[in-house]
């Protein structure tokens, strides 16, 4: 779950608690976020509108990609 003060909470699905608790993933709320198909990436964007991706597995961001010059949706 993405919250405005830019963290990200992960759960896991068998009990609904929290296992994890990102750093900032950017500046400003979590505006999108999505994992990848073997669930092993969390992909997320916050309102500096740049793609921040991270390892599922301890939580440790894997890389970002720049701000984009549009509206996010998702």
């Amino acid at each position: 779950a993405g919250a405005a003060d830019g963290t990200v909470k992960v759960f896991t699905a068998a009990d609904n608690k929290v296992s994890q608790t990102l750093a900032p993933a950017g500046t400003g709320a979590v505006l999108a976020l999505g994992f990848s198909p073997n669930g092993q990436t969390l992909f997320t964007v916050a309102a500096d509108k740049v793609l921040r991706y991270w390892n599922v597995a301890d939580g440790k961001p894997l890389g970002a990609v720049g701000a984009t010059a549009g509206e996010i949706t998702g």
